[in-house]
């Protein structure tokens, strides 16, 4: 070997052990770096003319695992996921509060059934009155203050979305730049393994947000594709933004991928887990599906008080009622069955005049005497008809009836008051409700809207829309991406009409659903498997400029059961005064200056404290299926369901949570420093660099030996 040679043998090599102990030391100093992944040196020989020529640093690379770290990238998503998703249903479950409590939301709604029971046991007491009114009313705030707070946390789902997806497209747009950070420093041979660690810290937050399916290629750039194949990073990466909802119930939009070619596509079909999908889920399934619960509670609760309370009777009677918006409008069949009677009464509860109402033959016995002669009122088929006919007979005992925006209201003059009530075996019917009862007279729940999508109208009723309103919605499939928007403007005449146009196959919901119209009324879309159908805007007008839009008539909207619970409260009459709260249980068909409500008489308010007993058919409200059973143990289903939701979600995160703990101590085994490791490695490469320094002192000796032979 020439001197040449074993000088060049001797310097490549402390080169090389110098450049080994840089990285040694700079892997100690790193060694409790969260993240960091163990840098190595790869030597190998130097060929010099075809001869061995010394030692040189191939490359310095990092220890990855790139199997350990796909098993840890799923582990950090399913774990994100299920933490995010846990974290909201736990707050969820506690808006209800302790079930053992006093306070929780089912405590209060049993104090209002024993209000109303004292009430009944002591009819003539006014404190009994306003406190089962009082715990009436504390009861309706409770379901408001739930529902509210249910959706409060849909809503801050959604802002944490917007959040993450923000996050999201900041750590791409890092990623990808550090792409061409490492793919430079490569193709120059420089040392890459900083900005790979800065990269992998950033992929494994990534995964945190979304799953990840990650694929080095051969100039060190990373590939980056969801596990459905969606590519995130590639030659470019994709620009994600997502706008959260305006505002409640509003319907959430999509979150965008947005190509370099400017192609667009729906990310939520691509996401199966990470902190996105978690969100996804508590927003759009576990919530929602409680807040529906709620409202259907809170619907068929207050449907059963008013039912009772609307042929019921305070004493003395109320001389003026006001019923509810029941989204009809005059030229609406009335399409009543049955028979049903008005009563005027006395203050003292005696029977002044009785208006016996029978829709099936169209007529009104109006009895003014205890033995006549009576007369009879006839009418026709509209509300419009029926209501003038009710006017007219009223008009006997100086009282009216008038039908306004959907609201029917009826007067007697003071020292009187209105009662009603059913002929037994001939109960008057319209959508399974009495006369009373669907007109919302003298009810003891209150809502400020439509308060019924049992509505009773039929195909060949006219829609009464304003010509130039739309219904507009969205059709999505099972995995979130978005089919078709479409806007269907009112047409025809009849409701018939209307569903045709959207029922249509091109211009509406056509092969994707189709909307009907049941026996009582209740129209209902219905998604064909593998799709939802959503109520996106309305600017449809029912009667008139400022009328219901058909979606708040029928219960189309988003969000629209949920919103049941929200938006009740006791009749602000009876609130007032509680001496309106109808205690009583009048009898109707006594003679003409005979009292109909006896002394003393508190059945009704009996009645009411047992509407927990009731039995009711629930439809189905999110994961509790369509079943019949008593007001109450519904509601206890509603609770334990909250509660199932909250544990299972709970559990689901702590299973998750241990497996990334091992994922993650299975890879920092293999790519993580060991002090002891790098201590032996520096020991082995000092020793190469002082003994590759021999080598060159003893090359010199040589040299100047020979030097010196003369």
């Amino acid at each position: 070997m020439s001197f040449a040679a074993t000088m060049n043998n001797g310097v490549s090599g402390m080169r090389a052990a110098q450049s080994a102990l840089a990285v040694a030391s700079q892997n100690i100093a790193n060694a409790n770096t969260p993240g960091y992944v163990r840098a190595e040196v790869n030597l190998a020989a130097q060929a010099i003319a075809g001869k061995g020529g010394g030692v040189l640093v191939d490359s310095i690379t990092r220890a990855a695992d790139k199997f350990l770290a796909g098993s840890y990238y799923a582990a950090r998503g399913a774990e994100s996921a299920s933490a995010s998703t846990a974290s909201l249903l736990d707050r969820m479950q506690s808006l209800f509060g302790d079930p053992s409590s006093d306070t929780s939301t089912f405590a209060i709604i049993d104090q209002a059934y024993r209000g109303l029971a004292e009430a009944g046991a002591d009819p003539a007491s006014p404190v009994g009155r306003r406190e089962a009114v009082a715990a009436m009313q504390s009861m309706f705030q409770e379901l408001q203050r739930v529902g509210e707070g249910l959706e409060s946390l849909r809503l801050e789902a959604d802002t944490r979305i917007s959040e993450s997806v923000a996050r999201l497209d900041d750590v791409l747009s890092q990623i990808h730049q550090l792409n061409t950070d490492v793919a430079l420093a490569r193709g120059s041979g420089g040392d890459s393994t900083g900005a790979e660690n800065i990269r992998g810290s950033l992929v494994d937050q990534l995964s945190s947000l979304i799953d990840i399916r990650v694929t080095e290629k051969s100039d060190g750039r990373l590939e980056i594709r969801t596990q459905t194949g969606l590519a995130l990073i590639g030659v470019d990466r994709m620009r994600l933004n997502y706008q959260p909802s305006s505002g409640a119930f509003s319907v959430p939009s999509q979150i965008e991928a947005v190509a370099i070619s400017g192609e667009a596509y729906a990310l939520e079909p691509h996401v199966r887990s990470g902190e996105v999908a978690g969100l996804l889920k508590a927003r759009d399934n576990d919530i929602p599906d409680i807040a529906e619960a709620l409202g259907v509670l809170a619907d068929t609760m207050a449907d059963e008080f008013n039912r009772l309370h609307s042929v019921q009777s305070s004493t003395p009677p109320p001389s003026e009622i006001t019923g509810r918006a029941t989204g009809l409008i005059g030229t609406d069949s009335h399409g009543f069955t049955g028979r049903s009677v008005i009563a005027a009464l006395s203050e003292r509860g005696e029977m002044q005049q009785r208006f016996t109402i029978d829709f099936d033959a169209g007529e009104i016995l109006v009895e003014t005497d205890p033995v006549g002669p009576h007369t009879t009122i006839s009418f026709g088929a509209t509300v419009d008809d029926l209501v003038n006919a009710i006017d007219t007979a009223l008009s006997s005992a100086s009282g009216d009836a008038s039908f306004e925006n959907g609201v029917l209201t009826m007067g007697v003059p003071a020292g009187s008051g209105l009662a009603f009530g059913e002929i037994e075996g001939d109960e008057s019917n319209r959508a399974s409700r009495g006369f009373a009862h669907f007109f919302g007279l003298n009810e003891v729940a209150r809502r400020d809207m439509v308060s019924m999508f049992e509505t009773g109208l039929r195909d060949s009723d006219a829609h009464g829309l304003v010509a130039g309103g739309e219904l507009s919605f969205r059709i999505v499939d099972a995995s979130g991406k978005v089919i078709a928007e479409r806007s269907v403007a009112a047409t025809g005449t009849t409701w018939a009409d209307m569903r045709t146009a959207l029922n249509a196959s091109n211009t509406g919901m056509g092969p994707y659903g189709g909307v009907s119209l049941d026996s009582k009324g209740r129209m209902s879309i219905t998604a064909a498997p593998g799709y939802r159908v959503q109520v996106t805007g309305d600017t449809t007008e029912r009667g008139g400029p400022g009328g219901p839009p058909m979606s708040d008539v029928f219960g189309l909207a988003y969000g629209a059961m949920a919103r049941r619970a929200m938006n009740i409260g006791v009749n602000p009459e009876i609130l007032a005064d509680s001496r309106r709260l109808a205690v009583a249980s009048p009898d109707l068909s006594v003679e003409i200056g005979t009292r109909s409500i006896e002394n003393g008489d508190g059945r009704g308010a009996s009645r009411l404290s047992e509407v927990r007993n009731t039995t009711a058919d629930f439809a189905r409200a999110g994961q509790i299926g369509a079943h019949r059973a008593t007001i109450g143990s519904f509601a206890s289903r509603l609770g334990g369901e909250a509660g199932r939701l909250a544990v299972l979600s709970q559990r689901s995160a702590d299973g998750a949570q241990a497996i990334a703990k091992v994922s993650l101590e299975r890879r920092s085994e293999a790519e993580s420093v060991s002090i002891d490791d790098e201590v032996i490695r520096m020991n082995a490469y000092q020793q190469a660099y002082a003994a590759a320094a021999r080598m060159i002192q003893a090359a010199n000796e040589m040299w100047q030996t020979l030097l010196a032979i003369r």
